[in-house]
């Protein structure tokens, strides 16, 4: 097994031949065969919604290059979980999972990393957090009932850990 650092930027992303080249840079010190590796674009993530649920929730994460390769991915702390779908170059779907206390950071929330082969995610500080909070219940509404032919209806719903649904 041989590891390899291919973090040169003036890669432009695409598709690369792979050689092992021994010895001296002469042609006949390379590998006889060739494989292929894919060099994708820089990915950037810039927000996500919510910011706050329990696991299980459906996040949206946006940014940049974000449908760059198939096997996107979001690191929940050091959990990793593959997209849930990718909707465009701006925006994947991830499915928050379940996090180790370990995980958590002071403030009760876990940095979001974004990676497009599901091994490599940035070294760089995070710029994204999840904070997870308890699972929602609804205690109360009001009122309880409505009448169907009204339009202009508000319902106040009364519970706790709703805040991650405030725009729901």
């Amino acid at each position: 097994e041989i590891e390899c650092d291919i973090s040169d930027p003036g890669h432009v992303p695409g598709s690369y031949p792979l050689y092992i080249v021994y010895g001296d840079h002469l042609s006949s010190s390379r590998s006889t065969n060739a494989l292929s590796i894919e060099v994708d674009p820089a990915i950037s993530v810039a927000n996500i919604i919510p910011v706050a649920g329990p696991s299980g929730t459906m996040v949206m994460v946006y940014g940049t290059n974000l449908a760059s390769s198939p096997s996107m991915s979001c690191r929940f702390g050091s959990t990793i979980v593959p997209a849930d779908s990718i909707i465009n170059a701006s925006c994947i779907r991830c499915l928050v999972p379940a996090v180790g206390e370990d995980d958590v950071t002071l403030e009760g929330s876990i940095p979001l990393f974004v990676s497009s082969n599901n091994v490599h995610f940035p070294d760089e500080t995070p710029q994204l957090f999840f904070t997870y909070t308890g699972d929602p219940t609804i205690d109360s509404v009001d009122p309880d009932t409505v009448d169907v032919s009204r339009t202009d209806v508000v319902v106040a719903i009364n519970g706790t850990e709703l805040h991650p649904f405030v725009d729901s």
